[in-house]
């Protein structure tokens, strides 16, 4: 795939699957590789190079309270470190 045609990620985990939500931030990680390796850091204040494209973490089914396996708790946490 070529990154110079990508706006944004969406990665999407299920608050139900703790392996879903696993997956999500492997995921995180191999995007945020791919991205630094194809943009330079500093291609937000360099015209010549388009800006990485935005990175958006979704947790679905969060209206189903009594199966949740991830906590909103670990999600805000790793949300922050990343």
């Amino acid at each position: 795939m070529n990154l110079e045609d990508v706006s944004a990620y969406v990665v999407v985990f299920s608050v139900e699957d703790r392996s879903s939500f696993s997956a999500a931030i492997d995921k995180l990680y191999e995007i945020r590789r791919e991205t630094i390796s194809e943009h330079h850091p500093m291609s937000l204040c360099m015209t010549s190079n388009p800006p990485r494209p935005a990175v958006i973490l979704v947790a679905n089914k969060v209206d189903l309270v009594r199966n949740r396996t991830v906590l909103e708790k670990g999600i805000f946490s790793f949300s922050f470190t990343f």
